[in-house]
């Protein structure tokens, strides 16, 4: 843990690395970042590096402890499941129907057993059309269940890639976390959502293999970083060689509710950790980092709070056509964005030096906010060329 006090390190994204001309400044502000020949050499560096000192291979073999199901049995096991609920679904159905065409027999003529010909027509081809439907869902699902139980587990991927891997440590609720990308479709910007762990997965994998430990209980893993998966009695020790062995580790977490104030004070004291919602599972690992003095390679990415309804459909739209009046106010008065606690994005503590905060100063963060925070931190982390001067750096406002 840092000591009281300590100076924080900030890098503004919407400004760090980005063109300095004023139509860079604009469409800064649009989410859409203008990357400049800074920003070109810090990716030339981070090239450098992993070319030069960063070929070190890992010793990793978790094989005698991981529990992972191979893809084809997995897949067999699963297929049995939905089959199952396919034919009771079916016989569910077909119940449905007898009923449906006792009642109409009821309700009409008694001279016509069968009931109206065009509700009995109607009902027929409703029930083909929804039998269609569940055909068309079921081998889509299926399709979906192969690929998933078809996902390398990280004992294969750690054999087939001997870098040193990157360990992404997070609660085993924070798998179905979602983020928002902003993508073009004909002349209109529109929000897609992924899940926040696949959407920034491939930007680590430049470091190396990315691997995690699974959750025991899930039906199925899921695509973004390599799962082992462990018992409960036995899933500490390869944690904690994988915390040795690892180039980088990643921990996705989220801020502790509070006021804005607070959490600025708690930033403010120095002391990262102390505005982080931590399980205790992760907590552990954490604990464990800082003790072994791993902290040096440690990333925290703070988890994106998910807009509202209200805000995805209506403001995401009015933001889109205020952004460059705003970056024109803001460049002709010389103003800087205040930054607060909810703009962090990423942070990193290394054991000697001020702590690094990077963060952005709009309510939505997107996956290329995350993609270009993690290449920055990656810079500092492990280039060490002074990535925080040439970016804009202050002082972490208490809030």
């Amino acid at each position: 843990m840092m000591p009281p006090s300590a100076p924080l390190n900030l890098i503004d994204l919407a400004t760090a690395y980005n063109d300095t001309d004023f139509s860079g400044r604009v469409w800064s502000a649009f989410g859409a970042f203008q990357n400049g020949r800074d920003y070109a050499a810090l990716n030339g560096s981070i090239d450098a590096y992993l070319k030069q000192g960063g070929s070190e291979h890992h010793t990793l073999d978790l094989s005698h402890l991981d529990t992972s199901k191979d893809g084809k049995q997995l897949f067999a096991e699963q297929k049995l499941k939905m089959n199952r609920r396919w034919r009771w679904f079916l016989v569910a159905q077909f119940i449905a129907w007898l009923a449906f065409t006792a009642l109409v027999s009821s309700a009409n003529d008694k001279s016509v057993p069968a009931g109206d010909p065009d509700v009995v027509t109607g009902g027929v081809i409703l029930l083909m059309l929804l039998l269609l439907g569940e055909f068309v869902w079921y081998w889509y699902r299926r399709a979906d269940v192969y690929q998933k139980c078809m996902l390398p587990p990280a004992t294969s991927i750690l054999k087939s890639d001997t870098r040193r891997p990157v360990l992404l440590i997070r609660s085993f609720l924070d798998d179905g976390a979602k983020i928002y990308r902003i993508v073009q479709e004909g002349k209109t910007d529109v929000l897609e959502s992924s899940r926040f762990e696949e959407a920034f997965t491939p930007t680590l994998k430049r470091f190396g293999p990315v691997i995690a430990v699974g959750n025991p209980r899930e039906d199925l893993p899921e695509a973004g970083a390599a799962r082992a998966h462990f018992t409960d009695a036995d899933w500490k020790q390869p944690v904690l060689d994988m915390i040795q062995q690892s180039r980088l580790i990643v921990l996705i977490s989220e801020m502790k509710r509070g006021s804005e104030k607070e959490r600025g004070q708690r930033l403010a004291s120095g002391d990262l950790f102390a505005i982080l919602d931590l399980t205790p599972g992760v907590k552990w690992e954490v604990e464990h980092i800082m003790k072994s003095e791993h902290q040096s390679k440690l990333l925290i990415l703070v988890k994106p709070e998910r807009p509202s309804f209200f805000f995805r459909w209506v403001l995401f739209w009015v933001w889109t056509f205020l952004a460059p009046f705003v970056a024109l106010a803001r460049s002709w008065l010389r103003l800087r964005p205040s930054v607060g606690a909810h703009d962090i994005v990423a942070l990193h503590c290394p054991k000697e030096g001020d702590p690094l905060v990077l963060a952005y100063n709009n309510d939505l963060h997107t996956q290329e906010v995350y993609e270009r925070a993690i290449t920055i931190a990656c810079h500092e982390i492990f280039c060490r060329t002074g990535a925080a001067t040439a970016a804009a750096s202050s002082r972490m406002p208490a809030a």
